[in-house]
């Protein structure tokens, strides 16, 4: 049943955008990962790609990516930096020996991030083995906070997925998260899976009130998204990526597709780039490889 999500996730995403003739030599190419749909990440994520340009004097192009496009992509290599979820990190360092680069910091735990469970503040269920035999709705497949830490989390909690939920599903399309909160919210599930800063998120842009939700597990704290590189990229290509990144100021600005001026950090939701250490992805290892999940998975 696990693996059905998966494909059925697949199958919605929006296709990517990228050609074989954007592929020129002198260009650096870096795949994002669409985090809720195309305009919205091209829109976060294109000041930065111009920021890149006019620091370094080189081309760099964004290439955006679904989550499951993003290691063939990477494997086949047509890009050279891939900005991503801590999930793809280890499967790319797991499978094609990824350079891990930076860390980002966004949101209530900064460089990192954590799964919860909600459920209505009227639910009559307050703890999680509450949850055996209800219906359960995760966030995207490949979401660190929304799938793999909650996930492990019910596992952890002596609650198998695949057995004690009475049912559970993967909103099709985009914008998972979001469906994942309103899907509670108007009863079509008894509870789901959301990142730490979802709820927050939700309730600062008026889309529900203070009140509509209660948690009631947190997984542990993870890393959040996650700057790497193909093994084959030249180390002082990295360290000045590397260097622009962490010198990023509030001020700095670049352009995005229409030729406006932005503010880089404010425009793409980001606090910050920071130095991270592979040991730090370790406890998601952890977790992947309890939940037999990729890249660690089992059939």
């Amino acid at each position: 049943m696990k693996r059905l999500f998966f494909l059925a996730s697949i199958i919605f995403f929006p296709i990517a955008i990228w050609t074989e003739n954007s592929m020129a030599e002198d260009t650096i190419k870096i795949g994002y990962m669409i985090c809720n749909d195309l305009k919205e990440t091209s829109g976060r994520f294109d000041p930065l790609t111009n920021f890149l340009s006019q620091k370094l004097g080189r081309k760099f192009e964004a290439v955006y990516l679904n989550t499951y496009e993003i290691e063939d992509v990477f494997r086949d290599k047509k890009i050279d930096f891939v900005h991503a979820n801590s999930v793809i990190y280890i499967i790319l360092k797991e499978n094609y020996n990824a350079k891990l680069i930076l860390g980002e910091k966004s949101g209530t735990g900064g460089k990192d991030s954590a799964g919860i469970i909600i459920v209505r503040n009227d639910s009559d269920i307050k703890t999680v083995s509450g949850l055996k035999n209800k219906r359960f709705v995760f966030g995207p497949s490949f979401s660190t906070d929304g799938f793999y830490c909650v996930y492990d989390l019910l596992k952890q909690n002596g609650l198998d997925p695949e057995i004690d939920l009475g049912y559970y599903a993967i909103p099709f399309g985009s914008f998972k998260h979001d469906k994942v909160l309103y899907a509670v919210y108007y009863k079509a599930f008894d509870a789901g899976a959301a990142r730490l800063d979802d709820v927050k998120d939700a309730v600062k842009e008026k889309k529900f009130e203070p009140g509509d939700f209660r948690i009631i597990a947190k997984s542990e704290m993870v890393p959040y998204c996650t700057l790497a590189a193909r093994k084959e990229i030249d180390d002082g290509l990295i360290k000045q990526v590397k260097n622009v990144l962490l010198g990023l100021k509030p001020d700095d600005t670049g352009i995005d597709a229409n030729g406006e001026r932005l503010l880089v950090l404010k425009r793409g939701w980001i606090d910050g780039f920071v130095e991270v250490n592979d040991k730090d992805y370790d406890i998601l290892r952890k977790m992947a490889k309890r939940a037999e999940l990729p890249p660690y998975e089992k059939y």
